[in-house]
């Protein structure tokens, strides 16, 4: 196999997802890594697709091998997290967490404080959400005046 027909199949996932045609997408996805079994961007968007059909179980394994390639990869990092919190997986905290570490957005903030308000947890997810509204992520105000009033 010529390994660099993985950017051929690659470069036609890209134009199939702006298409919307999702599952020629993924297959062609899934033909790059056939021939690149490496390229992250392949398993990235891959998962993309996979998480915004609601396979959140398969988009996690795309997102698993994403940062088993690249582990500071922060949009895997991120994904597998709302993917594992939508499934109920607890160790989403994990990956919110762990994406704070790597990268104290605001996004990230507002992440970690939903999923402690969606499982009940004590910790203070009002700080979070403080914090997500001090470095600029607007999106955060909302939940900010609904739970820490």
């Amino acid at each position: 196999m010529d390994k660099n027909n993985y950017k051929a199949y690659y470069n036609k996932a890209l134009i199939k997802e702006q298409l919307n045609d999702v599952n020629g997408a993924i297959i062609d996805y899934s033909k790059a890594i056939e021939f690149e079994p490496k390229h992250i961007s392949s398993y990235l968007n891959r998962g993309n697709l996979k998480m915004n059909a609601e396979k959140y179980s398969e988009a996690i394994k795309d997102f698993n091998k994403a940062i088993t390639l690249n582990p500071t990869l922060l949009q895997a990092i991120q994904n597998r997290g709302i993917c594992k919190a939508t499934i109920g997986d607890k160790t989403a905290l994990d990956d919110f967490n762990r994406l704070i570490t790597l990268d104290p957005s605001g996004e990230a903030y507002l992440n970690r404080a939903l999923f402690y308000i969606n499982n009940n947890y004590k910790q203070d997810y009002c700080s979070d959400l403080r914090k997500a509204v001090s470095l600029g992520f607007d999106h955060a105000k909302e939940f900010l005046k609904q739970y820490c009033k």
